[in-house]
């Protein structure tokens, strides 16, 4: 299963945190670090717009949207790649933001990965006919809002 990481914090880029200033270093190990996420995701994320395109065929698969519109992203496709796209995006901007907005663009665009990454894990776990686990019990686990559920597969 695809697990998020992120740079250890330590008391130095604690203290950089707190005064919203972030070094280049730091910045480009975070995009690092997410560019190695951001790889596992496309092969997720291209394995699902083939099983979409086998249910297109098929005459399911009847939504316009992967995401509402009331979700985090720009992007609106019924496939994965254009949400893909948006984020890579976004990372690769993280490197010329302003330290004030920083901080802020990190955490949206750590909050898009992971409402893609939560919902190309459920859309294999149930084409490969895998018990999908019901929502998430814990807070840190609970989405704060329904704004990334995905629309109805079938």
């Amino acid at each position: 299963m695809f697990e998020l990481s992120t740079p250890e914090l330590t008391p130095e880029t604690a203290t950089e945190a707190e005064a919203n200033v972030v070094s280049k270093a730091a910045r480009e190990v975070v995009v690092e670090k997410m560019t190695d996420n951001l790889k596992s995701l496309y092969t997720l994320a291209l394995r699902a717009d083939e099983e979409l395109d086998i249910l297109r065929k098929q005459n399911k698969g009847k939504f316009t949207a992967i995401f509402q519109k009331d979700s985090p992203f720009e992007a609106q496709s019924d496939r994965f790649l254009p949400y893909m796209v948006e984020v890579a995006d976004e990372l690769g901007a993280l490197l010329s933001v302003d330290d004030a907005d920083y901080i802020a663009k990190l955490k949206a665009l750590m909050r898009k990965v992971q409402l893609l990454n939560g919902v190309l894990i459920r859309f294999h776990a149930i084409a490969d006919g895998e018990p999908v686990q019901s929502e998430p019990e814990t807070e840190t686990e609970r989405p704060e809002s329904r704004e990334g559920s995905p629309s109805r597969l079938h």
